[in-house]
């Protein structure tokens, strides 16, 4: 196969001069391979620091790449991360505020897969949630969706699908290709091959429960559901391993545009103690929630691949994904989208620029006894620190990045202040553009999610005054989770 015609250092210095393609020839840009695994935590993969030999294949891959070591979803729950995603914007203003509402048809949105259609890339799409896979369906891009037909399906399948549509595909045209792999998510599966990895002998007697479940665990099995996760997270990494060796052996990979993220992270035992909550998302804006892996490597212009083991330290909104990969393809990035182009970050010229990120937490969706906990809370994190804010009840809290702790949060006014300030004019913007909401979901995609274990607003059941401190009903049994 010929190399594509793609110098990307003069992409990243001229990010608009691909234009659009109108005359129906091939753009001169890279193929793109976009990733997106779904909960899956940054600080769980050996690039990030982590111990345990969860991740080799995207350890290469962060070796010959970007790492953005401060990566972070709009809201961490699967539809609206997503489609903030694939639109460069916040949930409250593409409308999908849940798993259950839609994205709102009347908002002036623009689309990652749209705009690289119109400008001449095939556009495919591998998924393995029926749900996540209809949200994006009708606003078009996408010539090809592969979805599940039942709940959801495993890597191996997406990552199948997708090597035949390759095989079917000429390579001579860029192609845009996302695929969105699902094993992290709960229940976590038992991998026997790779368990021994990180546990000898481990017996699988296990009840998984997640959420809001006081009581359900000891300490000696909270630590092997972290065993399950990790397991999981190992055999995700080893399909990912095994489609970048395809895209090699065919010799796509050196013309390819790869990026690696995650919908969002997951709480394992953190919360446990104080919260009685467990191997779940949704109900915090927590960094174990929000901060996702962001790994990109970019084409080899022939000199070695562009940015090859640098780090980002700025921090990264995935509001920012779409925009940067179509700027790096060397086309205009639409006013709808709000989010920041950095194609500089890809070629390891870290851009200089905001150091704050914005977040929301759904409200759908069975919650916390505490008053703090319930309703519409949004935050903003700064380089030190994060302020949360519930509009319902007009309260706050600030806490140290990454060690939120609800029993004490921070007595800082200065830093407060700063915050608060980033937040309200965030939230200003936000006023001009805001969507009034996605319609809910149909009743048979209703049926998919609840076949998944999601709960919504019509499922939510409200926890008396005295429920145990733990979180979880007052009878004791804690279930009152789903996954999200």
């Amino acid at each position: 196969m010929r190399a594509l015609p793609f110098v990307l250092a003069t992409l990243l210095l001229a990010p608009g001069c691909g234009g659009r393609s109108g005359s129906g020839a091939a753009p001169a840009g890279p193929h793109v391979l976009l990733v997106t695994v779904d909960t899956l935590r940054a600080d769980h993969l050996g690039c990030y620091g982590y111990a345990r030999d969860t991740s080799p294949a995207l350890d290469a891959l962060a070796r010959e790449g970007v790492v953005f070591e401060q990566a972070f979803c709009t809201m961490p729950t699967t539809v609206p991360s997503h489609a903030s995603i694939f639109t460069g914007t916040w949930p409250l203003v593409h409308g999908a505020t849940s798993n259950f509402r839609r994205l709102d048809a009347d908002a002036d949105l623009a689309f990652l897969q749209r705009e690289l259609a119109d400008a001449g890339w095939r556009a495919a799409a591998f998924v393995s949630m029926e749900p996540l896979a209809k949200a994006l369906d009708p606003f078009g891009g996408f010539e090809h969706i592969d979805r599940p037909a039942g709940h959801d399906r495993s890597s191996e399948e997406v990552v199948d699908a997708a090597l035949a549509w390759l095989d079917a595909h000429d390579a001579d045209t860029p192609f845009f290709l996302w695929l969105h792999l699902w094993d992290p998510h709960t229940p976590y599966r038992l991998h026997p091959d790779l368990m021994p990895r990180f546990r000898a002998g481990f017996v699988d007697d296990l009840q998984r429960e997640h959420g809001f479940v006081a009581g359900h665990y000891d300490d000696a099995s909270l630590a092997k559901m972290v065993d399950l996760y990790d397991n999981e997270v190992a055999h995700v990494d080893r399909e990912l391993g095994r489609l970048l060796a395809d895209l090699d052996r065919r010799g796509l990979g050196a013309d390819t545009l790869v990026v690696v993220t995650s919908d969002h992270g997951e709480s394992l035992d953190e919360l446990y103690v104080a919260e009685g909550y467990a191997f779940d998302h949704g109900e915090f804006l927590y960094d174990h929630q929000l901060r996702v892996p962001l790994i990109v490597r970019s084409p080899d212009r022939g000199d070695g691949v562009a940015g090859a083991g640098a780090r980002v330290a700025r921090p990264f909104g995935l509001t920012d994904l779409a925009p940067t990969i179509l700027a790096a393809c060397g086309l205009d990035v639409p006013a709808a989208m709000h989010g920041e182009a950095r194609p500089g970050d890809l070629a390891g010229r870290p851009e200089a620029g905001a150091e704050y990120v914005f977040v929301q937490r759904r409200i759908a969706g069975r919650q916390s006894a505490r008053p703090f906990l319930v309703g519409d809370l949004v935050g903003a994190r700064g380089p030190r620190h994060k302020l949360l804010r519930n509009l319902t009840v007009e309260a706050e809290e600030l806490h140290a990045n990454g060690r939120e702790d609800r029993a004490r949060p921070l007595d800082d006014a200065a830093a407060r202040e700063a915050l608060a300030a980033e937040l309200d004019a965030w939230l200003a913007f936000l006023a001009g553009v805001r969507s009034a909401g996605g319609a809910p979901v149909d009743e048979r995609t209703r049926g998919q999610l609840h076949g998944l274990g999601y709960v919504d607003e019509d499922d939510s059941v409200e926890e008396p005054d005295d429920a145990p401190e733990g979180g979880g009903d007052a009878d004791g049994s804690g279930e009152t989770g789903g996954p999200r």
